[in-house]
């Protein structure tokens, strides 16, 4: 008795550490928690809650270890979780919270899967936990802590449908978690997690829908999350993670009000957001959360003073955000979420750096946070996000040696990417966001064929990506952002027409584009992008006109 007490001491004491930030302590407590536990039930093998403890333990220590940025290791002990759940609800397959225990494992599995960047894998883990939370609910539908455990598979997979680009579904995901908490909260509003729960849900939903380019839609739902946040911490002023709630609404509110176009507003939004996180950071300096929180809230308000056209103030700002990344990289250099930080941060004062004109410096920043990637890449192939960074990072690169003239250069960067990128496409063909990078990859390399006169060559690379788009469009017809790119390709397709001198086809293809793009001002009128977009195009097209008619009367004028 003795012994399990005081095991289970140990379990509640890493708990507290964890949530003060003290991870490697945490770590040790529960540790020594499963040294015990396990120990007890080597001693009583069919001792049920011992062995339950010591599933929990594997997740308590997976935990720590994924804040502590070893997700391979936290996989491996959500594995050996999962393990021992799934032996104790054989043996009693009657009882629901042994079926329950497996949902948490599942969730925590795909959890570690999607940091891998093992999309596939975690949609199966989820929607296995989904399937058995569906089932308990079906058991009984009054149970409310089954409901919440319900419209939370719902959201997890939700997660990575939307990461695959699969946004209708993970809409529906969506949107089934958040009619979950409302029916809840009818049953018992005062309860504040499940009106916490709500607003993530709308935040959610709001994702998708300004992913889809329905900014208006997308901005009253992160209002509305704003609005309960904001009820929630009136009436409980002293909860911290209340408080960040609202900071991350109004990180989401400014990024809507900046692709609206209303950046000033949207500067205010960050500046509210990253008010609160450097409240929270000082009164809580050694919490690693609350820094990479206060590092982000720079980055965005660096976001907004760049679109604002304040260079100075955007770089003041990134720099703010680089200072507090690196010291949370020299604090925990094995941890490859505050590397990517860095590397991150580098990339915008980079971007900063090559609004200036200095393209000297911004390579030489984009080149320090292409070394973190590479280095990111090397450390775990399998890892499909870390590829993918490591092809971004290949891009932007050669962007900068474009700019430069540095067109052999610029080639073999695309190349690269492209070469990754086709391996991601390869390995997850459903996959609509790897599809559509793609289409990057190949209308830069057009991009560079361009420039270097290959005008037949830049056409079949842009032609390949146009032929990308169309599929990804059609398969979406709601997602501005597809149809975006498709009008991209047919201006890019028409520019090349021009220099071959087939006057014909280059006018047919500036009004393809045309159409798409006033199809899609008519649906946002007020969208600032896509207002532009469309002058661009009425601008090609009448001077393109005119070029047809002098080639026709090349007497006149």
């Amino acid at each position: 008795m003795a012994e399990t007490e005081g095991a289970a001491a140990l379990m509640n004491l890493g708990d507290i550490q964890r949530a003060r930030g003290e991870l490697p302590a945490a770590l040790a407590s529960y540790r020594a928690s499963h040294g015990i536990f396990d120990q007890l039930a080597r001693a009583d093998p069919d001792n049920v809650a011992r062995l339950r403890h010591l599933s929990v333990l594997h997740d308590r220590i997976g935990d720590v270890q994924a804040d502590m940025g070893d997700v391979a290791g936290a996989l491996a002990n959500y594995q050996a979780g999962l393990a021992i759940a799934g032996r104790l609800a054989k043996v009693d397959p009657g009882q629901a919270e042994l079926q329950r225990d497996i949902v948490v494992s599942q969730n925590k599995i795909g959890d570690a899967q999607v940091e891998l960047g093992n999309l596939p894998a975690a949609l199966i883990s989820y929607q296995t936990g989904l399937m058995i939370a569906d089932r308990l609910v079906n058991l009984d539908p009054g149970n409310a802590v089954w409901q919440r455990d319900l419209s939370v598979s719902h959201n997890k997979v939700g997660d990575v449908r939307r990461a695959r680009g699969e946004l209708k579904e993970a809409l529906t995901n969506y949107q089934t978690s958040h009619d979950i908490f409302e029916l809840l909260i009818m049953s018992n509003f005062e309860n504040t997690d499940w009106q916490r729960d709500l607003s993530v849900s709308h935040n959610k939903i709001g994702d998708i829908q300004r992913t889809l380019g329905h900014l208006a839609a997308a901005l009253t739902n992160y209002r509305t999350s704003l609005a309960i946040r904001e009820c929630l911490a009136g009436a409980d002023t002293g909860n911290v993670l209340l408080q960040r709630d609202i900071a991350v609404s109004l990180e989401r509110i400014g990024d809507v009000q900046a692709e609206q176009g209303d950046l000033a507003t949207a500067l205010t939004s960050h500046q509210a957001s990253l008010s609160i996180a450097d409240h929270l950071a000082k009164a809580d300096v050694g919490n690693v959360g609350r820094q990479r929180d206060l590092s982000t809230s720079h980055s965005k308000v660096g976001d907004a003073q760049r679109a604002l056209g304040d260079l100075t103030g955007a770089l003041t700002s990134y720099q703010a955000a680089l200072a507090i990344a690196k010291g949370l990289a020299k604090i925990d250099p094995n941890n490859p979420g505050a590397q990517r930080e860095l590397s991150v941060t580098h990339n915008k004062i980079g971007d900063v750096q090559r609004a200036r004109g200095d393209l000297t410096a911004a390579l030489s920043s984009c080149q320090a946070a292409h070394e973190v990637f590479e280095h990111l890449a090397r450390s775990d192939p399998a890892n499909a996000g870390w590829q993918r960074d490591l092809s971004v990072s290949h891009n932007k690169l050669g962007d900068l040696q474009l700019g430069r003239g540095e067109l052999a250069a610029a080639l073999s960067r695309y190349q690269a990417s492209l070469a990754i990128r086709s391996v991601l496409a390869r390995s997850d063909p459903d996959n609509s966001l790897w599809q559509r990078d793609l289409s990057i990859s190949h209308e830069r390399i057009g991009d560079v064929q361009a420039e270097q006169g290959d005008l037949a060559a830049a056409l079949t690379s842009y032609r390949t990506s146009i032929e990308l788009r169309m599929r990804l469009a059609t398969a979406d017809p709601c997602n501005v952002g597809w149809q975006r790119d498709v009008a991209a390709s047919y201006g890019r397709i028409a520019l090349i027409k021009m220099r071959q001198g087939v006057l014909g086809d280059a006018l047919n293809a500036f009004r393809l584009g045309r159409n798409i793009v006033a199809q899609l001002v008519q649906q946002s009128p007020s969208n600032p992008t896509l207002r532009g977009d469309l002058a661009w195009f009425d601008s090609q097209i009448d001077t393109h006109q005119k070029i047809t008619e002098t080639a026709k009367h090349p007497g006149r004028g």
